[in-house]
């Protein structure tokens, strides 16, 4: 019988979750198809359908996961806003995804068992260098009409903003894998990143 679309996007959905969860504990070279096939409830037939082969899957999981937080930006970036109103949104939105993804730390356990596979992991680090390299210069057009509209800090080289910025996220992603350590005390979303804002805004411009 023939599956709807609904099913078969449940089946890839499950596929992912179990891929993760099976790649972070046994590393990418020692995990076999068949382990998560049966992690998911379904035959390796159903890998080679939606992904082809174990490289095609690690690559799928990383660039879709990847998306979805380029996705934010973009969406953001559209919207009838300010500049500090769209950086502020795009800071608190990636955060909030950050603080629900049951797969962020999978994702980072994962990353540090690279060297299982070069090849695959290549594949990873150019999409993504790709991708942040397209929106970090729409960031970049967003904080030079910052600059000109009086918002952001004249004097600055609007690219280190840039590089802060997502040196801000990827601190902050580093900070939420420790969160349970006891010498690590992350203050709650707003106040975070008010502080970043308070770093970049003009002297004359209000609070946001």
């Amino acid at each position: 019988m023939k599956r709807t679309k609904a099913e078969a996007d449940k089946t890839r959905q499950d596929l992912i979750r179990s891929a993760w969860h099976i790649f972070s504990q046994k590393g990418y070279a020692e995990t076999r198809l068949s382990d998560i096939a049966r992690d998911a409830g379904v035959t390796r037939g159903a890998i080679y359908w939606h992904f082809g082969n174990k490289e095609n899957l690690l690559v799928s999981l990383f660039k879709e996961r990847a998306d979805s937080y380029f996705t934010i930006i973009a969406e953001i970036l559209e919207k009838d806003l300010n500049p500090m109103e769209k950086i502020k949104a795009i800071l608190v939105n990636i955060i909030k995804k950050m603080e629900t993804d049951d797969q962020f730390k999978a994702e980072e356990i994962l990353m540090l068992r690279r060297r299982d596979d070069k090849a695959g992991f290549q594949q990873i680090h150019d999409y993504i260098k790709q991708r942040t390299k397209k929106h970090a210069e729409l960031l970049l057009r967003i904080i030079v009409e910052g600059q000109k509209r009086g918002e952001i800090r004249n004097g600055i080289d609007p690219q280190n903003i840039v590089s802060l910025f997502f040196v801000f996220i990827g601190g902050f992603a580093k900070l939420k894998l420790h969160r349970g350590a006891s010498s690590f005390v992350i203050p709650d979303l707003e106040e975070l990143v008010d502080l970043f804002l308070m770093g970049i805004k003009a002297d004359n411009l209000k609070d946001l």
